[in-house]
């Protein structure tokens, strides 16, 4: 008993002593890919009037989170082809949408291009932080304005009800 009581003293003064190490797993795995659509023809519009496949992040934690060193990417050779610009944060149950329209500009604050389109066919999508892959997503034939969403239980699911910057609601296409 006083061995445990040891251990979790000396792990308490750890984590008062280095807090960012106790918050830095926290952040990481509170940031998710929550929703994507890779066939984007009239469900969400961008401010040039266009429809591009776009991904949304979550933030599931109870803290803001610094999105200046969080990258996007489709290759997993190469996981910074999007970074977010200094500044950017999302704060607790917030989300965030970034088009893939191939763009190489932010239309800030409100809307972000990253410089790739996804593959309504086949694609993944790499969420990264600090260099360090944090989140990814794999799909297969995506149908048009149909997304791919986290359930409850956090598994994609496709649904007809795309939610981007909200709650999923998923409504599961016919077959």
């Amino acid at each position: 008993m006083k061995q445990r009581i040891a251990c979790l003293t000396l792990l308490a003064l750890l984590l008062m002593a280095f807090p960012s190490f106790a918050q830095e797993g926290t952040t990481k795995g509170s940031l998710r890919i929550n929703e994507i659509m890779a066939s984007n023809k009239a469900s969400l519009e961008d401010s040039f009037g266009k429809y591009p496949d776009w991904i949304e992040l979550v933030n599931t934690s109870n803290e803001s989170i610094d999105l200046s060193t969080v990258t996007l990417s489709d290759k997993e050779d190469k996981l910074d082809k999007y970074t977010f610009p200094a500044g950017t944060t999302l704060e607790p149950g917030a989300y965030i949408v970034v088009f893939a329209s191939g763009l190489q500009k932010d239309i800030l604050p409100d809307e972000r291009h990253a410089p790739f389109k996804l593959s309504a066919s086949e694609e993944n999508v790499y969420l990264s932080m600090d260099g360090i892959l944090i989140d990814t997503i794999s799909f297969t034939s995506q149908l048009p304005d149909v997304s791919l969403a986290l359930d409850e239980q956090g598994t994609p699911s496709q649904t007809i009800t795309p939610t981007p910057g909200w709650e999923n609601q998923i409504v599961a296409p016919e077959t």
